[in-house]
């Protein structure tokens, strides 16, 4: 517990109130109203534009193909992120205050690692299910059903590991009259800290690093395939997959470059947090943390900025909710009566035909049989 304090500048030599602006920058108003801000507008834009792309997917039958399955349960995890996750980091980190009892303790912490673990196994799964296609175009593709029991596994897979984070994160209460702190924590308390640095260093490795490496060995396969068939011969499709695969890999490197920082920092601050505690610990931490969280805003983004079919869907999605101009007599009665007269009109206009069809073959009737008189006339009148 001692080795916590210090962590968050308390020290019993330093007799300073924690709510004073010089010992956490967080406390100046200006910071704290730049990030309440900037986590609202992530948390929305997450939210809206992820549940967007889960319903375009779930909407229409022709997306549902193995690639937009990942997609939407990657849009999944990103909801869980922004809902469960970020509001109530972002009340703990401004008020240094746990109130949200002792489950959410337990269950929080957990629901930041998991869905970021499962992100990178299901954009691992991504580049796997794009390799076979384009590498391995003769294999049978991986089929839906496969494709949901390997994301159960990237599902389960990641509550395992986290279950270490839920055993021993749990709730102090830190009281101490002469520095004037009285307040709850919810924080891991781990019988060893060895344990807790080897805890730290595997799941960054085989949970963060592995997955990426061979997510990023597979695009390198999928853009040379992809070259050799540009070099030799244009095939139809192939620029579909081209772009598909541009749109992929720049999940991949949004994703690196929003988790990669605020990683290594946390890594950095388990192993020696002597070296980055201070005043503005606090303030960075919160910081590198947004820009993790904000990758789950920038997916949206990528898919209707670079995917055609997500962006009609979109258009759709948007008229669908633009308001109608009035009508005087209500909406719905003027387009009824509208097409009622519509109807009316189009049945006048076809009896109007049938009798002039039917005038002009009796016309065409009398004349037939006046030329025929005419012609009898005139040849019993020739000599």
């Amino acid at each position: 517990m001692a080795d916590y304090i210090v962590m968050f500048n308390w020290s019993e030599e330093i007799r300073i109130h924690i709510d004073d602006p010089d010992f956490d920058i967080l406390r100046h108003s200006l910071w704290r109203g730049l990030v309440v801000a900037l986590y609202v507008f992530i948390i929305v834009l997450g939210i809206v534009g992820n549940s967007i792309v889960i319903y375009i997917v779930a909407k229409n039958a022709k997306m549902r193909n193995v690639t937009n399955l990942f997609i939407a349960s990657l849009s999944v995890s990103d909801i869980i992120l922004c809902v469960f996750s970020l509001p109530l980091q972002l009340h703990y980190q401004l008020t240094d205050q746990w109130v949200f009892g002792g489950f959410l303790c337990h269950a929080v912490f957990a629901a930041f690692a998991v869905p970021m673990y499962t992100s990178t196994l299901t954009i691992f799964l991504i580049a796997l299910d794009r390799y076979w296609l384009i590498v391995h175009p003769l294999t049978d593709r991986m089929r839906k059903r496969t494709a949901m029991l390997l994301l159960a596994v990237s599902i389960l897979l990641p509550v395992a590991v986290s279950i270490p984070i839920m055993l021993y994160t749990s709730l102090h209460v830190i009281s101490d009259p002469t520095l004037r702190i009285s307040r709850t924590y919810c924080i891991e308390d781990w019988p060893s800290d060895t344990g807790r640095k080897l805890y730290s260093i595997l799941t960054f490795t085989f949970q963060f690093c592995v997955p990426l490496v061979f997510t990023t060995i597979l695009y390198f396969c999928i853009w040379s395939r992809l070259k050799q068939r540009s070099l030799l011969v244009v095939l139809p499709g192939s620029g579909g997959m081209q772009k598909t695969t541009k749109i992929l890999t720049a999940i991949v490197v949004v994703f690196i470059l929003c988790w990669l920082p605020w990683n290594m920092f946390s890594l950095v601050t388990e192993l020696n947090y002597k070296r980055v505690h201070g005043a503005h610990f606090k303030l960075i931490d919160v910081l590198l943390k947004l820009v993790a969280k904000s990758s789950s805003s920038i997916n949206p983004l990528l898919y209707c900025w670079l995917n055609e079919n997500f962006r009609k869907e979109l258009n759709l999605i948007t008229m669908h909710f633009q308001p109608r101009p009035a009508r005087s007599g209500g909406t719905r009665s003027m387009f009824r009566r509208c097409k009622r007269r519509r109807s009316r009109q189009h049945s006048q206009s076809r009896y109007h035909l049938q009798m002039g069809v039917l005038q002009m073959g009796r016309n065409l009737t009398l004349i037939g049989d006046a030329t025929t008189t005419f012609n009898t006339t005139d040849t019993t009148m020739a000599p």
